[in-house]
């Protein structure tokens, strides 16, 4: 079982948020700062990375993955599942304005 921890939501077109999991069966193991992203009716999520230059474009070293793309596109669709449930469960309530008292 992969669990939500510290979702973030963030404002942005693409970044839907961010977040940590904690996989129960390696021992409660974390991963931090992971990035979920939405483009039309596409998805995916991003392990932490760091952004570097090269040949004058932007680009990210991820520090973690997998080097078999099944597999991490198998773990990416379990952390969608319950992505999916903590999101239905938590929805994000709008911020209500603050009444000036004078």
């Amino acid at each position: 079982m992969i669990e939500i921890v510290n979702y973030k939501p963030a404002n942005h077109e693409v970044k839907q948020g961010s977040f940590n999991i904690k996989i129960a069966k390696w021992g409660n193991f974390l991963i931090r700062e992971l990035s979920y992203f939405k483009k039309g009716n596409q998805r995916w999520i991003s392990f932490p990375s760091r952004s570097y230059e090269q040949d004058g474009k932007k680009k990210y070293y991820a520090f973690n993955g997998f080097e078999d793309q099944k597999t991490f596109l198998s773990f990416q669709e379990k952390v969608f599942e319950s992505l999916d449930a903590y999101l239905s469960s938590h929805t994000q309530k709008p911020v209500e304005e603050e009444e000036v008292p004078f």
